[in-house]
């Protein structure tokens, strides 16, 4: 019988022998901004990554707390600042959908060591600016990454 709840010395991430790779996972948390036009976001660990508070008020063009936003609202970073390790690879699942008005999917890509995100409208897959979709709800999504 596996006991998995007991962690045993660390090996290879089966499918790449490469040595030093990290299998981590957070469950992000996207919310309305106190202030219009912003975010408030925080991560919670799933496995091997270090949990951020609540960050409020990240703007579009700005970075704060390890949060950024870009210009159009449409691409959310979780910078390298909060992040453990290099990512090499990321992967979302939205969790939970309280927005009314869409059906949603999240895409992610490691960039220079942060995970950026966007999502995106379904079926018909246009990239919708975060900052409006979340006026009428919040997501919470897995996002699990490879660091290296």
């Amino acid at each position: 019988m596996t006991d998995f709840g007991r962690r045993g010395p660390a090996a290879a991430i089966l499918g790449d022998g490469t040595v030093g790779l990290t299998l981590r996972c957070l469950l992000l948390t996207i919310e309305n901004g106190t202030v219009g036009a912003s975010l408030k976001c925080k991560t919670l660990s799933r496995f091997n990554h270090t949990a951020i508070a609540s960050v409020n008020n990240i703007a579009m063009g700005a970075t704060t707390g390890g949060f950024a936003l870009d210009a159009t609202g449409k691409r959310l970073t979780i910078t390298a600042a909060i992040l453990e390790g290099n990512v090499k690879f990321a992967m979302a699942a939205i969790f939970r959908n309280y927005i009314t008005t869409y059906v949603i999917d999240a895409e992610t890509y490691p960039l220079d060591n942060d995970i950026s995100i966007r999502i995106t409208q379904q079926p018909a897959g246009g990239i919708l600016a975060i900052t409006s979709l979340v006026d009428t709800g919040f997501i919470e999504m897995l996002i699990s990454y490879i660091t290296g």
